[in-house]
């Protein structure tokens, strides 16, 4: 606890004396909010907090600027501030329907949207994407279970895009999966849910209000227990040297890329045994910033130059129920695709994308 405070200070005074950078902490408890994001008001991702909650001022970053983090009502201000503080929001998991019958079979609904953009020497690009996910879990071993389904499956996508050139052109448009643009989505591949129990840690079960993992070169896992909630916020890059990682895979296919930051947040609803897995799963975060530098790109996107993207990405469970194993089996066949559900704890949405939403809906009538 005394070395986040520390860093706390350091980093205000270091915004104090520079003006060049600003502290996102949370009002009720006063730690930091790592992974908060600061989008502009054209929809674009300009910022994201550190593991001190420290956040960079750009000179041409335009204001009003949103800043929001899952668990954190959405702050709008207007001007450059060194500290800007979060109010706390409460969630609370959907209610389980179970029936009398044997049922193993646990089915959660998810929602998730991703944030993402796309900057070239030619283009800026804006992805807006909603997704209807799924999950099967069991709490014991259970003939005829799949155990790939406790991983999260799509089950509907809607998309909403915009490119803006350095020519002025300007178009907006539902983007096809097949688009070039669908590139820049990141939410199946980076997006996870727990893997395992996860246990509150000593210092946290003693009465500390947070805790902390070091990896190889960084801090890798920040864990903060508030009045009713358990929060793990792990540094995915925290064993890669300089923080960044090129994975083999990507460069096979001419698509090498260089992640430069990679942050995901788990939080729980707090329960007296101290022990969580996914069905405490209040809400799920992921921040991502690429560099992406391979050939691919720079054909798919006309620029010479690496594209950079930046993602951010929010999770909500919505819907848990229990099911026989005859009824998991025919769900695991039905690619009808569903209806979507809005969780009612849903942070709003940034203004630049309803208005898109609402143009791109207006040229379809």
């Amino acid at each position: 606890m005394r070395s986040i405070i520390t860093a706390l200070i350091i980093s205000l005074a270091t915004a104090i004396s520079y003006g060049k950078t600003m502290i996102v902490i949370g009002r009720d408890d006063g730690l930091p909010v790592t992974g908060a994001t600061m989008l502009s008001a054209s929809g674009h991702i300009v910022g994201v907090a550190d593991k001190n909650g420290v956040m960079a001022q750009s000179d041409s970053i335009m204001y009003p600027i949103t800043i929001r983090s899952m668990g954190y009502e959405v702050t709008t201000i207007t001007e450059p501030r060194d500290t800007v503080m979060l109010n706390t929001v409460e969630y609370a998991l959907p209610e389980v329907s179970v029936t009398a019958t044997e049922r193993p079979f646990r089915r959660v609904v998810w929602y998730a949207r991703e944030y993402s953009t796309g900057t070239t020497g030619m283009d800026t690009m804006q992805l807006y994407s909603e997704y209807m996910l799924e999950s099967f879990f069991v709490d014991r071993k259970v003939k005829g279970y799949h155990s790939s389904d406790a991983g999260l499956t799509t089950k509907a996508i809607k998309r909403y895009a915009r490119i803006s050139g350095t020519n002025r052109t300007d178009s907006i448009f539902m983007p096809k999966e097949s688009d070039d643009i669908t590139i820049l989505a990141w939410g199946g591949t980076f997006c996870k849910l727990p893997e395992g129990k996860i246990e509150e840690t000593t210092a946290i079960r003693k009465g500390a209000l947070t805790d902390s993992i070091v990896g190889k070169y960084v801090t890798d896992k920040v864990f903060q227990k508030g009045s009713s909630r358990y929060t793990v916020i792990t540094d995915r890059l925290s064993s890669h040297k300089n923080h960044s990682w090129s994975p083999s895979l990507f460069k096979l296919f001419g698509m090498t890329i260089d992640i430069e930051n990679y942050n995901s947040t788990f939080c729980f609803q707090q329960n007296e045994h101290g022990v969580y897995d996914t069905y405490d799963l209040l809400y799920s975060s992921v921040n991502l910033d690429v560099l992406a530098r391979g050939k691919i790109f720079k054909w798919l996107f006309r620029s010479k130059e690496p594209m950079k993207m930046n993602t951010y990405i929010e999770l909500y469970p919505v819907e848990i129920t229990s099911h026989s194993l005859e009824e998991y089996k025919e769900m695991r066949k039905d690619k009808t695709p569903p209806e979507f559900i809005l969780p009612e704890t849903l942070l709003p949405e940034i203004p630049a994308v309803t208005e898109l939403k609402y143009r791109i809906k207006t040229i379809g009538e």
